[in-house]
């Protein structure tokens, strides 16, 4: 590169960038790029998957100290909190509450997205699809604030050049979900038949073999969310190697 990469990534929960983009991240970060990670909240209605880590009402601040260590390790230099509510799953309590994400203006969430455009003039910008990748609230809210932000910033003087939306493949889900051990078994049957984003439609296709381990490092700095174990722990270690060798989006037209 004759000069650094700059790019932003909007998603909605800490570990959103460790699921998914871990392993490109690292390899941007190592490349010497500029990576700004905007998170939309703190995931305070998460799980606490390790008895003792912290409390229900403390959960919001720990899993941002949590989100902190996995940036670390990948190498993202600039986090940006915009400090709402996790909404939680649709139909539930936290749905409801005032501060919750899903509840907050979207023109005035796209506009403060729209600043950190304007600030940091990505070259390239990453973020759900209109699906949320499954369908949770705080995605699909990210999308419907994510979408606006980038045409405010080119109607207020820059476009970004590159825009991608997180794709995971609809297949692998569904092959991975038939495994014992997996980590979507606690998902319905009409969850996981619209999960992910058809093969078929995924432009973009990332190895990220050397940076396997980094990845998983960072997923499991996501102590609350993982377990002690990590996702796909259960799995038989080719198995596990083969989800965590590739990372995926799809282009979107600008």
């Amino acid at each position: 590169m004759t000069e650094p990469v700059r790019m932003l990534v909007y998603f909605a929960h800490p570990d959103d960038e460790s699921f998914g983009f871990a392993g490109s991240l690292s390899m941007l970060a190592d490349m010497g790029a500029q990576l700004t990670y905007v998170c939309a909240t703190r995931g305070e209605v998460g799980e606490i998957l390790v008895d003792g880590l912290t409390t229900p009402d403390q959960l919001g601040p720990y899993r941002e100290g949590e989100l902190r260590a996995a940036l670390k390790i990948i190498g993202v230099q600039d986090l940006r909190l915009l400090g709402y509510r996790d909404s939680g799953m649709a139909g539930t309590p936290p749905n409801e509450h005032p501060a919750a994400f899903v509840n907050q203006d979207p023109e005035l969430v796209a506009t403060r997205v729209a600043d950190i455009i304007l600030e940091t003039k990505p070259q390239i910008m990453l973020l759900y699809g209109p699906d949320g990748i499954y369908g949770h609230p705080d995605h699909v809210f990210a999308h419907v604030t994510g979408m606006p932000a980038i045409a405010q910033a080119a109607a207020r003087g820059y476009q970004i050049p590159n825009v991608y939306f997180s794709a995971a493949s609809r297949e692998r889900v569904q092959k991975m979900a038939s495994m014992p051990g997996n980590p979507f078994s606690k998902m319905s049957q009409e969850t996981l038949s619209t999960f992910g984003t058809p093969s078929a439609e995924i432009t973009t296709w990332i190895d990220i073999r050397s940076v396997r381990d980094r990845k998983l490092a960072a997923l499991m700095a996501h102590r609350t969310q993982v377990g002690n174990d990590g996702p796909f722990a259960n799995l038989a270690p080719e198995l596990r190697d083969m989800w965590f060798s590739v990372e995926s989006a799809r282009t979107v037209p600008t």
